[in-house]
């Protein structure tokens, strides 16, 4: 299971989603059944305190993290640093948002510069990509760059803005990103007029196409309408997550028992770390369960004895 499979929200700045209180945030976000959040943690050279603030909270509640930082080119060695330094304050992963700055003659020379430090000094961690929908409109961009040092390539297909059908939209992002031989996690549409139905086709198709993850653009830019399909695409992401686990008939007996029931959006997410709050619920079930099948026994018990002595 790669670190971006499931569903994706992007954070451009997080103070402007419900007033940025984490707790408002972690309730939402675990109603919406997500994967995790990718927190802008940079832009250019300059670092945002945000990915240092929230990203931990995200943590510890269970939720994966990806640092994006906007890359410019014009000091790709500063750019670096900052990227580094974000996935040094915990990031699962990062993303690089690489978009027209990106079209310019030389361009591939500060990309593969930015890339090459970035990867020497964080081999292990994964790296994503993501720019422009359709490769053909955009061939100046140094796409060849980016597919050689990143693992995953995160096209933005935002059809309504492109002024064209989804279905079109995909096929034509589909058939680029093909020549690059990469595992492609699409960033869907989630602002503007973008309807509850389009969004949900969209991840229908990508899911069907054989693509394991999928992100939206943005969570503080997304109506109520939009949050509901995102929801409504966990559970299309995540399904019946545990058929192929090891502990599948644990698992069962478990949720069987009330003792470890899952997420609201009918997943177990088995390979997911718990947090102190989940595995305290989980010990309180048990414990709960425990005396009460010990207060029937001993009461069985009772009533034998009790039984015994009135018959004898």
């Amino acid at each position: 299971m790669a670190v971006w499979d499931g569903n994706w929200l992007w954070i451009w700045t997080a103070e402007s989603i419900l007033n940025g209180n984490p707790d408002a945030m972690i309730a939402v976000a675990k109603d919406l059944g997500i994967t995790g959040m990718i927190i802008k943690s940079h832009d250019g050279t300059r670092l945002w305190s945000q990915f240092a603030r929230y990203s931990p909270i995200f943590k510890r509640n269970g939720f994966k993290v990806a640092a994006w930082g906007y890359v410019y080119g014009n000091y790709p060695q500063g750019e670096a640093y900052m990227a580094l330094e974000s996935i040094r304050q915990g990031a699962d992963w990062y993303i690089v948002d690489a978009e027209s700055e990106f079209e310019k003659g030389g361009s591939d020379i500060a990309a593969r510069t930015f890339l090459e430090i970035v990867r020497e000094q964080a081999p292990d961690v994964p790296l994503g990509f993501t720019s422009f929908a359709i490769i053909d409109y955009h061939r100046s961009f140094p796409w060849e760059v980016f597919a050689e040092y990143c693992d995953v390539a995160m096209p933005q297909v935002y059809w309504f803005t492109m002024g064209i059908p989804v279905e079109e939209a995909w096929r034509l992002t589909k058939a680029g990103y093909a020549s690059l031989g990469k595992s492609v996690v699409p960033v869907g549409q989630a602002y503007d007029e973008v309807s509850y139905e389009d969004m949900v086709k969209f991840a229908r198709i990508v899911r069907e196409d054989g693509c394991s993850g999928i992100s939206w653009w943005s969570w503080q830019h997304a109506n109520d309408n939009q949050l509901r399909a995102i929801k409504e695409v966990s559970r299309m992401f995540y399904g019946s997550d545990y058929d192929d686990r090891p502990a599948k008939e644990d698992i069962e007996l478990l949720k069987e028992l009330g003792i470890m029931v899952g997420y609201p959006d009918g997943t177990f997410r088995p390979t997911q770390p718990a947090t102190r709050e989940e595995v305290a619920s989980a010990l309180a079930r048990m414990w709960r369960l425990w005396s009460r099948e010990m207060r029937k026994t001993m009461a069985m018990a009772f009533n034998e004895a009790a039984d015994k002595l009135v018959g004898s």
